[in-house]
């Protein structure tokens, strides 16, 4: 309707931008003004181009002000309590406004629709229209806005942080009454923010953290420089429990080397390095870490104003030796890691952040004693945890319960209910979107899957978990995972593959400094080698046994350095089997006996853990068995007599003490006795 060269001259005014040719054209449409006034404005053309929406109908023009002002969601049912009437009616009335080039109304959620201004619109209107209403009109909006969040809510626990969002709709209801919040009382907004926050990482929900920190990060130029520190650690605390080590260390460590930061926040940073730095494998910060920290509680300890702020520093302390126990099991130092655990567990209170740190003490200390072998302890331990853990409901928190009970199922035989339990861990993590909970989850179902002898889905496990690892940075679990998928491909008999991982493994563990794991490896590569050999003849077979003793030897070498009576028997058991296969067999039973003598030793022993030496003290007794009834077919029945009554006598010549630990070795090998004299 209008010329080529009227147009010419709207679109030099415009500059071209799209959504201002759009508002002259409502403009033109809806009769507010002829094109040459529209054209002969020598001020602000943006101001005017959005001015005559102060012209229009009170309700129509007060519509588009509060679209304007609560932009994050404006439903129906919002709009129809800031304008004070019916949603009938503003339905109808929104039906109306669609006429308007910058008005928009779409769906968010199901049911749930939404009309909005163009953003470059709303910034247009909150700049030239509302900064003209007066000052009770610009304060109207809050009130009225704040309170459909309480209404559609309909949980007063959920805005003070008593409570925790359920679903994503009120995440982002929360968030949104936040941003309100901040813009209308910065102070009172923060504050809303720190116990939302609170809430939200007890809970470990990471997406309503997220959420939290993005608001508060808008604002964050009007925030001192005491409230940027909290919002930066809180940042970190996210990007940390997100797994996101880089992001997290990278704030931390700055804050850490700060004079000026928060004695209590540094404190609190120094607890959370300590965890951060064991989970990526550098063992040495940590305990530098923890020390820090331990002096740095102790001397707010002394300072506390009062009995509150004391029960907060001695939590936050517990944490810290909860902390510094993982760091100790995370370098193999058992003993230390349950000292510290102990000193974790003097942290008494009854909330529900003192409940999950219980529960976090109590299924790490039943892990240590897992990996001591004493399984009765660690079953009830654990036990307790997982019990604590199903009743405070935390997703993340039971993955951890339901995982480490699984481990102790799966020692003891219990492979179905280690399966199950192994698979709920993962569907906890996997709820609470935790890559490192779900790959330790995915190293266990792989691992039994190999048991099953299903290769294939086994490896889909422990690969989907080194990826998620390597990702990670956590070496610790990495070093799991890699000795495992060696594992599959040994039994898989793909020995080539087995032997590559074997080796990144060692490679890996040496870089760690982690002897006992170096020993397993050696011995893994150890066993590889000679089940190689196994199907080997000759000069090869020769050399595959040769690879296999230096290995064995290797491996019980550095466990004899740490004194760990398993790995230096597991190596006696690999080089009886090399011994046995070359034909040299006083030296192979010699090899087995050993073996079988340091686990009935550590079995009897009061200072071991019973319930795992018993256990190898029979697998290396049945070894011994099996290669005698194998040498009976080789080389006859009397010189099989010979070689178990010549075992028998070194039993007997034991002092009696020691005596005690073989009864079960004598009267096994009696019964072989028996057993082979009846064969004659």
């Amino acid at each position: 309707s209008i010329s080529e060269e009227d147009f010419s001259l709207l679109h030099e005014r415009t500059a071209g931008r799209p959504l201002y040719i759009a508002l002259a054209y409502d403009w033109l449409v809806n009769g507010v003004g002829s094109l040459d006034e529209l054209l002969g404005f020598s001020e602000s053309f943006a101001a005017e181009l959005v001015g005559w929406v102060r012209r229009l109908e009170p309700v129509k023009k007060m519509a588009i002000l509060y679209m304007a002002f609560a932009w994050r969601r404006m439903e129906i049912s919002l709009l129809s309590d800031m304008l004070g009437i019916s949603a009938h009616e503003t339905q109808k009335l929104v039906d109306e406004l669609m006429q308007f080039s910058f008005i928009k109304y779409r769906p968010i959620e199901d049911e749930h629709f939404v009309v909005n201004l163009h953003d470059e619109m709303r910034m247009l209107v909150n700049e030239y229209v509302w900064s003209k209403e007066v000052s009770v009109e610009q304060e109207k909006p809050y009130a009225a806005t704040l309170n459909w969040y309480a209404k559609t809510l309909k949980n007063p626990d959920l805005f003070n942080g008593k409570d925790n969002p359920k679903n994503d709709r009120e995440r982002a209801l929360l968030a949104e009454d936040l941003y309100y919040r901040l813009r209308m009382n910065l102070a009172e907004g923060l504050r809303h923010y720190e116990s939302r926050f609170r809430s939200a990482v007890h809970y470990l929900d990471l997406a309503y953290c997220n959420m939290l920190n993005q608001e508060v990060g808008e604002v964050r130029r009007q925030l001192s420089q005491a409230e940027r520190d909290q919002h930066d650690f809180r940042t970190a605390l996210t990007a940390f429990r997100m797994e996101n080590y880089p992001k997290a260390g990278g704030i931390w460590h700055a804050f850490v080397n700060r004079p000026d930061v928060d004695p209590l926040q540094r404190a609190t940073t120094l607890m959370l390095l300590v965890e951060m730095d064991s989970y990526t494998g550098n063992p040495k910060e940590a305990a530098q870490h923890a020390k820090e920290a331990e002096r740095a509680y102790l001397s707010l300890l002394k300072k506390a104003a009062n009995a509150r702020e004391r029960s907060a520093l001695k939590q936050q302390l517990g944490e810290l030796y909860n902390n510094w126990g993982f760091a100790c099991r995370v370098r193999d130092d058992y003993k230390q890691a349950l000292l510290y655990y102990q000193k974790a567990l003097k942290v008494t209170g009854g909330d529900a952040q003192a409940k999950k740190h219980k529960a976090r003490v109590l299924n790490n200390m039943g892990y240590v004693y897992y990996l001591l072998g004493d399984t009765e302890r660690a079953r009830t331990y654990v036990g307790r945890a997982l019990h604590i853990r199903q009743d405070l409901e935390i997703p993340y928190e039971l993955g951890l319960g339901y995982n480490t009970f699984g481990e102790i199922m799966e020692d003891g035989g219990r492979l179905r209910i280690a399966m199950d339990l192994y698979a709920k861990a993962y569907q906890a993590f996997d709820e609470i979107h935790s890559n490192r909970g779900k790959a330790m989850a995915q190293i266990n179902l792989g691992k039994l899957k190999r048991f099953m002898n299903e290769y294939d889905a086994s490896l889909k496990e422990l690969f989907a978990a080194e990826q998620s690892l390597r990702r990670l940075r956590d070496r610790d679990n990495l070093l799991k995972a890699l000795n495992e998928i060696g594992s599959t491909y040994r039994q898989k008999g793909d020995w080539q593959n087995a032997l590559k991982y074997f080796d990144d493994a060692l490679e890996l563990s040496v870089k760690l400094g982690k002897k006992i794991q170096q020993a397993d490896t050696y011995d893994d590569i150890a066993v590889t080698y000679y089940k190689m050999a196994l199907l080997a003849i000759g000069k090869e077979q020769r050399e595959y046994l040769k690879k296999a003793e230096f290995n064995a030897i290797k491996s019980q070498k550095l466990a004899q350095s740490e004194s760990v009576d398993f790995f230096i028997a597991k190596a006696d058991l690999a080089l009886g089997d090399i011994s046995y296969l070359e034909g040299e067999y006083d030296t192979a039973f010699k090899h087995y006996f050993e073996a079988t003598s340091r686990m009935a030793k550590a079995w009897a022993s009061r200072n071991k853990a019973s319930g795992f030496y018993q256990r190898r003290y029979e697998e290396s007794l049945d070894r011994m068995q099996e290669r005698l009834h194998g040498f009976e077919r080789k080389e006859g029945i009397k010189k099989t007599l010979l070689y178990v009554k010549r075992i028998i006598a070194k039993i007997d010549r034991l002092p009696a003490k020691e005596k005690r630990a073989f009864v079960k070795a004598r009267r096994t090998l009696k019964a072989t006795l028996e057993t082979t004299k009846l064969a004659k």
